[in-house]
C-alpha cells in the first residue's frame, strides 16, 4: 500500500486492536507519524468501551501523533480526524446521501454510523504520544439492534480501504498543519460544514441525565457542544452521547426561541 509521504506504515493481517499495536510501538520508541493498519481486528473497540465490529474489507487504522497541549487540546484531534474522514468520504458518496459528522467524532450517513474515531494516550521513552484510532465501514457493517450502521457498499459506493485511507491521510496532514499553525478555528469551520443536526433539536445524555435543546454551535477553544435550552439558557457540554433527532415535543420551546 502506497501512502502519502511522511508516514511509516506498520501493516498487519490480524490484531486484537490497531490502537493496542500502536501503543506497543510507542512503548518501543515509535514517534509520529507511524500508521498501524490491519485487515481484521479481533478486539476492536469504540468510545465508552463499545465493541467495534472488525471484518475484512473494512478500514481499521491507528495513527501516532505528538500529544500536544493539555487533555482538552488533545481531545480536539477527534474533530480533526472526523473532519478528515468526512471530507474523504464525500468523494465516494453522492449529494443525496452525504456523510455527516455526529458530535463529537462519529461519521454517519442518514443517521447510520459509517465511521468512528477513538483517542488514547500511550507512554513512550520520550513521553506521551497520542493515538488516533479510526475505522470506516467500506465493504460491510454490523447488524446491531438499536444501533443503525451502514457501509460505503450499502450506500452504493465502491471504494477499497486503501482508497479511503489515502484520502483520509491527505486530509489529515493538511488539517494537522493548519491546527498547528492557526489553532482550532479552521478545523472547527470544516467540521461544522458537515455537522449533523446543526440548528436542530438534540438530546445529550451525560452523567446520568438528559439535556435537551438546540444544537447551535461548537466551542472555539474546546469543541464543546453549545446548546440553547428550552428556557433560553445556553449550555456548553464537553462530553456526552448526542441523540439525533431529539423529540420536537421535548425541545419545541427552544426552537421557538432560537
Amino acid at each position: 500500500m502506497k501512502l502519502p509521504s511522511g508516514f511509516r506504515h506498520e501493516e498487519f493481517g490480524e490484531v486484537a486492536s490497531t490502537n493496542d499495536e500502536a501503543a506497543r510501538l510507542v512503548r518501543e520508541g515509535a514517534r509520529p507519524y507511524v500508521l498501524v493498519t490491519a485487515a481484521r481486528q479481533t478486539g476492536g473497540r469504540g468510545r465508552h468501551g463499545r465493541a467495534w465490529a472488525s471484518e475484512k474489507g473494512n478500514l481499521f487504522a491507528s495513527l501516532i501523533v505528538t500529544a500536544k497541549g493539555d487533555v482538552a487540546q488533545r481531545a480536539l484531534y477527534g474533530f480533526v480526524m472526523a473532519a478528515a474522514i468526512g471530507e474523504a468520504l464525500t468523494k465516494f458518496l453522492t449529494y443525496k446521501n452525504p456523510p455527516r459528522l455526529k458530535w463529537p467524532n462519529d461519521v454517519r450517513v442518514d443517521g447510520k454510523k459509517i465511521a468512528g474515531v477513538l483517542l488514547e494516550i500511550a507512554q513512550g521513552p520520550g513521553g506521551e504520544e497520542l493515538i488516533i484510532g479510526f475505522g470506516v465501514n467500506c465493504k460491510s457493517h454490523p447488524q446491531i439492534p438499536d444501533f443503525p450502521a451502514t457501509s460505503l457498499a450499502a450506500e452504493g459506493a465502491e471504494a477499497s480501504p486503501e482508497d479511503v485511507l489515502n484520502g483520509v491521510l491527505r486530509n489529515f496532514l493538511e488539517m494537522d498543519e493548519l491546527f498547528g499553525e492557526r489553532g482550532f478555528a479552521d478545523i472547527r469551520e470544516r467540521w461544522l460544514a458537515l455537522a449533523e443536526g446543526l440548528g436542530k433539536p438534540v438530546r445529550l445524555s451525560f452523567g446520568g441525565r438528559d439535556i435537551e435543546g438546540l444544537f447551535t454551535g461548537l466551542g472555539l477553544d474546546d469543541g464543546a457542544m453549545i446548546l440553547k435550552k428550552p428556557d433560553g439558557a445556553v449550555e456548553r457540554l464537553r462530553a456526552g452521547e448526542a441523540h439525533f433527532p431529539a423529540s420536537e415535543k421535548d425541545v419545541g420551546a427552544a426552537a421557538k426561541k432560537a
